[in-house]
């Protein structure tokens, strides 16, 4: 068992055992991911790319559902929390990788922090936090108590607003975004070629109904068809106020992706652009 690998059995373990009693930012202040490695590792090329990629991060494990990267912002009491879900893949790589710009979740907030390539109309105003489903595809065949259970856990780590909180998902992130939201317990979703193709029963439609929702999604997207959000725009319309439902269209792929994924890739649109945020922020609730 290499130095690297031990660091990050002993950061779980110590997380776990101190989730009954730690309150809040001291867990993330405490286990500073980027000092650990260092400490233990520094001369291996392997643990300061990892520190890098982790440097603007602390870790964050609930023994009962998930490990995911937090990002706080700069001088803000209580900051409203965005929750970002990633889309399927193999995701066999360390949690790091969420960070990296050229990894497997490349182009949503993590990688874009961890970068510098973030809009500061996220990074002054937003904690992050983004939950990694490692060893699965995705979140999607879950239980979604698992993610409930992540979200109350950082929650209370980072000391967010409780009333504030945000979803962002990508593709199979999105639908799980979507289902998420019947809870009523976030503000507002950012919904990026969602995967959702079947239709919302009237009681999923009555429970979304006050909450706000800004939908990506490209015409030419090869994975998920744009049918997916047409439909889902237009029944989140049907009840309540149709404009707290903001819906970008894009007649081809924003980003210019390879044939093979073209057009899947509104959540790298949605999380580099400045508007997503500011929208988000008029969401919030003030009291």
């Amino acid at each position: 068992m290499g130095r690297l690998v031990r660091v990050v059995i002993f950061a779980s373990l110590l997380l776990q055992a101190t989730k009954s009693y730690v309150p809040r930012r001291s867990v993330l202040n405490f286990l500073a991911p980027t000092a650990l490695i260092s400490s233990v590792d520094a001369s291996s090329k392997f643990g300061g790319i990892i520190g890098n990629l982790l440097s603007k991060f602390d870790v964050i494990v609930d023994p009962s559902s998930y490990a995911g990267l937090a990002y706080l912002p700069p001088n803000i009491d209580k900051p409203p929390l965005l929750v970002v879900l990633h889309g399927s893949g193999k995701n066999d790589l360390p949690l790091s990788n969420l960070a990296n710009i050229n990894g497997e979740h490349s182009g949503l907030p993590p990688s874009l922090i961890s970068s510098g390539f973030a809009p500061r109309e996220l990074t002054d105003n937003f904690a992050v936090v983004a939950p990694y489903s490692e060893k699965k595809t995705s979140f999607y065949d879950d239980p979604r108590s698992r993610l409930l259970s992540f979200i109350d856990y950082a929650q209370q780590i980072l000391d967010t607003d409780p009333s504030n909180t945000f979803l962002l998902g990508f593709s199979d992130g999105a639908t799980v975004a979507l289902e998420l939201s019947t809870t009523q317990r976030f503000r507002a979703a950012v919904l990026c070629s969602s995967g959702f193709s079947g239709a919302l029963p009237p009681a999923a439609l009555d429970l979304l109904k006050t909450t706000s929702f800004l939908v990506f999604h490209s015409a030419d997207d090869v994975i998920f068809p744009p049918t997916n959000s047409d439909r889902l725009v237009n029944s989140l319309r049907s009840v309540g106020d149709p404009s707290r439902v903001k819906y970008t269209r894009f007649d081809q792929d924003p980003e210019s992706l390879p044939a093979r994924v073209r057009g899947h890739s509104t959540g790298i649109t949605a999380s580099k652009t400045p508007s997503t945020y500011k929208w988000l922020l008029s969401k919030t609730k003030t009291t």
